[in-house]
C-alpha cells in the first residue's frame, strides 16, 4: 500500500503527465476492453510494470460484470490516472468555481515567485508577477494537458466522459471568450 500511495503522489507531477496519459490509452484501455470482451488481460508494457501491484479491483457497477477484475498493474495505473484527474479537477468544475481556483493558483504561484526573488533564486515558470500567469495560459493548458487526459480517461471510463468533456468545453470556451487583461482580471461576465 505504501508504494501505491507514493506512486499516486508522484503521478501528480506534471513531468509524468504525458506518460501517464499515454499509458491510460495504450495500456489501461486495452486491459479494460479485454475484460469487457471476456478475453485475457494483455501483458503490461515496460512502463506499466513500474506501477505497484495491489489486489485486483472490480471496475464495473453492472451486476453482470461485477466478477470481472482488473489486474494489479492495471489497478495501479487506474488509481494514478484517477489522482491526475482529481489533481486538475477544477478544470471540470462549474465555470465560476474553476475561474476562482485558477485565480487562487495564480496568486499562490506568484507568492512563491516573490519568495524566490527575495531569496535571490531564479524565478520558476509561471511565478513571475511581471509576466503572464496561469490565467493567461489556460487555453493552452486545456488543449495540451487537460483535454488529452480527459479524453483518455473518458475512453477508459465512458460513464464519466460526458460530464468531464462537457464541463471542460464550457470552461475552455470561457477562457477563449473572455481573455485576460494585463492586470489579470477577466474581461466580460463570468
Amino acid at each position: 500500500v505504501r508504494k501505491l500511495v507514493i506512486d499516486m503522489v508522484l503521478a501528480t507531477d506534471m513531468g509524468e503527465h504525458h506518460r501517464i496519459t499515454s499509458l491510460l490509452k495504450g495500456d489501461l484501455l486495452p486491459r479494460i476492453q479485454a475484460i469487457q470482451a471476456g478475453g485475457e488481460v494483455p501483458v503490461p508494457n515496460a512502463d506499466a510494470d513500474a506501477f505497484t501491484r495491489p489486489k485486483s479491483t472490480s471496475l464495473f457497477s453492472d451486476p453482470g460484470m461485477a466478477d470481472k477484475r482488473l489486474d494489479t498493474a492495471g489497478t495501479s495505473l487506474m488509481l494514478c490516472g484517477a489522482i491526475k484527474i482529481c489533481d486538475i479537477g477544477h478544470s471540470y468544475a462549474d465555470v465560476a468555481v474553476h475561474v476562482r481556483w485558477s485565480e487562487l493558483l495564480e496568486e499562490e504561484l506568484w507568492k512563491q515567485g516573490d519568495l524566490e526573488m527575495s531569496l535571490g533564486l531564479p524565478l520558476s515558470y509561471l511565478m513571475d508577477r511581471s509576466k503572464a500567469g496561469v490565467t493567461k495560459s489556460q487555453v493552452g493548458f486545456f488543449e495540451y494537458v487537460v483535454r488529452p487526459l480527459a479524453v483518455a480517461w473518458s475512453q477508459c471510463f465512458p460513464a464519466f466522459g460526458d460530464v468531464l468533456l462537457r464541463r471542460l468545453d464550457v470552461n475552455l470556451q470561457h477562457w477563449q471568450q473572455f481573455p485576460r487583461t494585463d492586470s489579470g482580471a477577466t474581461t466580460g461576465a463570468r
